[in-house]
């Protein structure tokens, strides 16, 4: 597993257009301990990602796991 931190909307953006080909559902963002064994595509979290999510200080994380 591979833990990447984003600290704004942006460099999020930027990571996720830069993996916009992986169609593979080995991606989960949040908190990993509220994990429940869904995974997602990138398309996925492009679709939910919004600048709501880094307002106050606040970071996004994704987890990727091996495909």
């Amino acid at each position: 597993m591979i833990k990447l931190t984003f600290t704004t909307y942006e460099e999020l953006i930027e990571w996720l257009e830069s993996r916009k080909n992986d169609n593979e559902n080995h991606y989960y963002y949040g908190d990993i301990e509220c994990m429940d064994g869904e995974l997602y595509t990138i398309n996925d979290i492009m679709h939910d990602a919004e600048p709501a999510w880094f307002e106050n200080g606040g970071v996004s994380t994704i987890y990727e796991f091996d495909s």
